[in-house]
């Protein structure tokens, strides 16, 4: 579960979904496909500060937009996706990287972390 403001929260399901909740209006807005080859489903959302060119690339950051990393404990990549929020709790997330690990198939990753950059 992750927080994004006053007004939106993000939901990890057990069938591998992050579904996108209005605070204000007590609503589902949307659900996106996360990890949904997992038996484990969604286990960590977690919105990424870093401003690294490594994890953005070229792609400009602008208002409304920024990067989440979601994992599953029963597959071993964990997911980054361009998140963009607009007025009226609209919310897009489109993949943006996909990262392997050398878990062994069937185990995962349970918590994601960020670290500072200093």
């Amino acid at each position: 579960m992750q927080q994004i403001d006053e007004s939106n929260l993000l939901v990890g399901t057990e069938g591998g979904f992050i579904e996108h909740w209005s605070i204000e209006l007590d609503q589902l807005m949307n659900t996106f496909e996360a990890h949904t080859t997992s038996d484990e489903g969604v286990s960590s959302i977690i919105q990424l500060s870093s401003q690294s060119y490594l994890l953005w690339g070229d792609q400009e950051k602008t208002e409304g937009t920024s990067l989440l990393a979601s994992s599953s404990l029963g597959t071993p990549d964990f997911r980054i996706w361009c998140m963009t929020l607009s007025e009226g709790s609209q919310m897009t997330l489109t993949p943006h990287m996909r990262i392997e690990t050398s878990f062994a198939p069937g185990t995962g990753i349970r918590y994601l972390l960020e670290a500072s950059e200093t």
